[in-house]
């Protein structure tokens, strides 16, 4: 779990007495490492990006904690901030009995999962973007100079490598969104799915007169807005079940196309774009948003860079490698890239087109319908 500051906020309004007798409100990784050393460190990538610590300035933000209501909030935090793959401490006599370990153990310092995949791709270059797609979707890149759109999360400093700044977007619903469509929808059980994508794949893209904007729990990138809604566009007597999740898989698409351009008008170089997560299982969500972006996308062979990237930070934190750079370079993960396929071009920049007006269009209603009647609370 990440605790960030606004769970904190959280707890402190709604559950007070809990908050006031917590002795440290910290990241499920770090309570890990707790659990298993016996000391409290927080993970720099954690506190950089979800406590807006400061590495390079002022460290942890009092007088922001203040103003969010949360002023203690530094005394309950753990006060050794490691950067990722930095030796913590030795596993205890305690755990190591516990888990059967033989021998000494060293706990080196983790992070954020989406943000660690990076180190499974060989490692971060500016340029290089990793998208983990899956029930949502990361992108994650590191610069060598801060940029500061409105658009982006970030730039966070000295969050993964010192010296460099790393940048986070996303789609806060993607997979998720095919997956309501096909069972919550549609009506077919999980294992059926397959058969739904297949049947969708043989349609041509643009013929079923749908467009579906996949803001079905919000907007994280580029415009930040939790009260924008989904919806489904075009609808007939004649639409059919199988055309809805064509078009669910295409809105989907144009959703990470508008954060990848909003990468590269805020300053974000984006030349490789490498792909893992569930979007591996599913060719019509892949064949798509390749088409869609118009470029072509290194695919990841590993279903789970984390754990990669784990092996990364102990080869680095052990001494195995020298640097956690010359580590990544070590244990990246096989790719192949997949081309786009030129053919329906156009029709897909009418979609993208569309799928941006009609985002415009309806932002104000959906502010309107998340608020209910004599209510000033959105839902």
């Amino acid at each position: 779990m990440i605790v960030g500051v606004p769970k904190a906020m959280w707890l402190a309004r709604n559950e007070p007495e809990t908050y006031r007798a917590a002795h440290r409100v910290t990241e499920a990784v770090d309570y890990r490492v707790w659990r298993l050393t016996g000391e409290w460190a927080g993970s720099r990538m954690n506190a950089v990006c979800k406590w807006n610590h400061d590495p390079i300035g002022t460290g942890l933000p009092d007088d922001l904690y203040a103003t969010f209501g949360v002023p203690d909030l530094r005394a309950k935090l753990p006060e050794r901030i490691v950067p990722v793959g930095d030796p913590v401490a030795p596993v205890g006599a305690a755990a190591r009995e516990e888990l059967g370990i033989r021998g000494e153990a060293l706990v080196c310092a983790g992070g954020i999962d989406a943000h660690l995949s990076l180190l499974a791709i060989g490692g971060p270059r500016t340029g290089r973007v990793s998208m983990v797609s899956g029930t949502s979707t990361a992108f994650i890149t590191e610069i060598d100079a801060p940029v500061f759109p409105p658009t982006i999360w970030g730039p966070y400093p000295d969050a993964l490598n010192a010296g460099r700044w790393l940048i986070e977007g996303g789609q806060v619903s993607s997979g998720s969104v095919l997956t309501w469509v096909g069972e919550s929808l549609l009506g077919r059980p999980r294992a059926e799915l397959p058969r739904v994508i297949a049947d969708a794949a043989a349609l041509p893209p643009g013929e079923h007169g749908l467009l579906v904007l996949d803001y079905f729990m919000g907007n994280r990138t580029p415009l930040r807005d939790p009260r924008l809604r989904g919806a489904v566009l075009g609808l007939t007597l004649a639409s059919r079940p199988v055309e809805i999740y064509r078009a669910a898989v295409e809105g989907v698409a144009y959703g990470t196309r508008q954060v990848l351009e909003s990468f590269v008008e805020g300053g974000v170089p984006v030349d490789e774009v490498y792909v893992s997560g569930g979007i591996r299982h599913n060719p019509l969500w892949l064949r798509t948003t390749t088409d869609v972006l118009g470029r072509p996308l290194r695919l990841v062979e590993g279903d789970n860079l984390t754990l990669r990237a784990c092996a990364v930070i102990a080869a680095a934190g052990t001494g195995q490698t020298g640097s956690l750079a010359e580590a990544a370079a070590g244990f990246a993960l096989p790719t192949r890239t997949v081309e786009p396929d030129g053919t329906h071009r156009e029709v897909y920049q009418r979609g993208y087109a569309d799928y941006r007006a009609a985002t415009a269009a309806t932002r104000a209603i959906s502010h309107r319908v998340t608020t209910p009647w004599g209510s000033e609370v959105p839902v």
